[in-house]
């Protein structure tokens, strides 16, 4: 989702492929009116700031879900549980934006 919100923003494909893209892979709720301003920022000239608006804004919804799994990890099997607790610290302890910001640096 987040490849091809890029692309949108980036205006990469055509509007038949979106659609295509719309009934196959739905969105996230929300992600159109930002997709709308990142593409404002990128005519703009303002290529970085949209691409890190998009990127704050999946990071957003991934720590969402991530919690989300991470409250009924009780399900899992002990092996499974430490399995996902290692990634899920892991996870937590850096961000997509931290990591985009030492990729620019």
């Amino acid at each position: 989702m987040l490849i091809r919100g890029l692309a949108e923003v980036f205006s990469l494909v055509d509007s038949a492929t979106l659609q295509r893209w719309e009934r196959i892979y739905a969105g996230i709720n929300g992600c159109k009116s930002l997709y709308a301003l990142a593409r404002c920022w990128v005519q703009a000239g303002y290529v970085d700031e949209a691409i890190s608006s998009v990127l704050s804004w999946y990071e957003e919804q991934i720590q969402r879900i991530m919690e989300k799994v991470n409250m009924h990890v009780s399900v899992l099997s002990a092996s499974k549980r430490a399995v996902w607790q290692a990634a899920y610290d892991a996870w937590a302890a850096s961000s997509l934006s931290e990591t985009h910001a030492r990729r620019m640096a």
